[in-house]
């Protein structure tokens, strides 16, 4: 699956990322993988919103191999 990561996560992650879908199912599941690969970011991640193919999605929503995901930051501003 494609993830696209913005705004302060690109200081943990490559803007556009494959990832191995092995052991993730649904969106919290990439939460979790992503924690693990950068723990700095566990932070951020855990306020984040979640996008597939341009939608927002809860955590439990299923997760499939050609998806491209956006995880989105907590943002401010008027």
């Amino acid at each position: 699956m494609k993830v696209q990561v913005y705004a302060m996560l690109k200081d943990y992650f490559n803007e556009e990322m494959t990832m191995d879908t092995t052991g993730i199912q649904n969106a919290s599941d990439l939460i979790v993988k992503l924690s693990e690969l950068n723990p700095k970011a566990e932070a951020v991640l855990k306020r984040c919103r979640i996008a597939v193919d341009m939608k927002f999605v809860s955590g439990d929503y299923k997760l499939n191999t050609h998806d491209t995901i956006s995880i989105i930051p907590p943002s401010s501003g008027g």
